[in-house]
This record gives C-alpha cells, sequence and structure tokens, in this order.
C-alpha cells in the first residue's frame, strides 16, 4: 500500500516508516527537515512541508492511498493538530484518499490530582489535539484514532493489549513506539479497524 506519514521525523513516526517498509509498503516520509529523518530504504519517498498547509499537503497525498498521522505539539499556540487535521480532511476530499489513522494521547487516564493539574497546565494543547480528533470522526472518511499510553524507546515486544472501555490508564502505562507502529500498521487494511477507536497499552 502506498502510505503518507505525517510526522514521520518524530521517534514514532520513524518506526512507522521503517516497519512499513519491511512489510513492502511504499512509505512517503511528510517532514520539515529531510535531515531529521534517520530512516532510508528502497520504497520511501521523502516530501517536505508544513502538514497545516494544504499545497504542501496535496503534494505529498497525491498518488496516495491513505495517511496515519503520528503528529504531536506541546506548544499551545501552533494549534498544529486541529490545523492540520483540517488540511487534511480537505485534502483526502479532494484526491479522493479514505483510509486515515490517527496517533493520539490516551484520554482515559485515571482523573489523579497530577492528571488533572496537567490539564489545567497544557489546556490549549489537550483542546487543540481534541479539536482535531473530532473533526477526523465526525469526517466521511475511513478513520482509526488510536490513544497511546505513556510512549517509551523500549524494543519490539508484540505484547499490546487493547484497554477495554470501563478501563482507565495511569501514568504507570507504557508501551513501546515500535508496539504502537505494529499497531497501527496492522490496522491499516483491517476493515474491522474503520471507525474505531482503541487505547493501547503493554
Amino acid at each position: 500500500m502506498k502510505v503518507l506519514v505525517l510526522g514521520a521525523s518524530g521517534k514514532t513516526g520513524v518506526e512507522v516508516v521503517r516497519q512499513g517498509l519491511a512489510a513492502g509498503h511504499e512509505m512517503t516520509a511528510f517532514v520539515r527537515s529531510p535531515a531529521r529523518l534517520s530512516v532510508n530504504g528502497t520504497g520511501l519517498v521523502v516530501k517536505t512541508g508544513d502538514a497545516r498547509n494544504v499545497a504542501d499537503l496535496r503534494d505529498a497525498l497525491e498518488g496516495r492511498e491513505a495517511v496515519i498521522t503520528t503528529l504531536g505539539s506541546n506548544r499551545a499556540g501552533d494549534a498544529l493538530i486541529g490545523r492540520s487535521t483540517a488540511a487534511l480532511l480537505q485534502v483526502a476530499g479532494e484526491l479522493g484518499v479514505r483510509r486515515v489513522l490517527m496517533l493520539s494521547v490516551a484520554r482515559n487516564y485515571k482523573a489523579t490530582f497530577v492528571i488533572r493539574l496537567l490539564g489545567r497546565v497544557m489546556k490549549a494543547v489537550v483542546a487543540d489535539r481534541w479539536a482535531g480528533e473530532d473533526a477526523l470522526m465526525h469526517s466521511s472518511l475511513d478513520w482509526t484514532l488510536v490513544y497511546a499510553a505513556k510512549l517509551t524507546d523500549s524494543p519490539r515486544t508484540g505484547h499490546i493489549r487493547i484497554v477495554g472501555p470501563s478501563e482507565t490508564v495511569t501514568l504507570r502505562s507504557r508501551i513501546g513506539r515500535a508496539d504502537v507502529a505494529e499497531f497501527l500498521l496492522a490496522c491499516l487494511a483491517d476493515s474491522d479497524a474503520v471507525s474505531k477507536v482503541f487505547t493501547i497499552t503493554s
């Protein structure tokens, strides 16, 4: 499959690109700076630009069949997730690309004092992320939303647990980026994953 990865130079994005290439997919890595992309190989296409820019996204998405977005930001003012999702929905609609997978931060943390405090401190960042997620879920695309517990750089284990709807995760919940990438790629061609929300941990 021909897959566009947004946030491809980030730690999780790199894992998605690396594992996708190993699985035989043609991966297009969308980055701001090619120098930050620490992966290469046959089947890799590199596109540069700003994910909030419609023209940049259109150029990167042309000829692709699916999108995996691993974008993230801790800067309150950049509205990265909301604006990039709006641009993606516009361009995907124009080009007829239907399959979109989004990685996000788990929402269902146990409501401890620390979690409530972080929610207040990061209020604008959280609101931006939720705006992007909600826009995707209310679109007509074939979307999948994956919430991950705290990400680590641990090696790929293949041990991925889907958190039940009545469960919560805690600050001790962890999952390796390599395992998250494996899960995202497994969902890619799984029709049962369309219009589904998953929370995963190790």
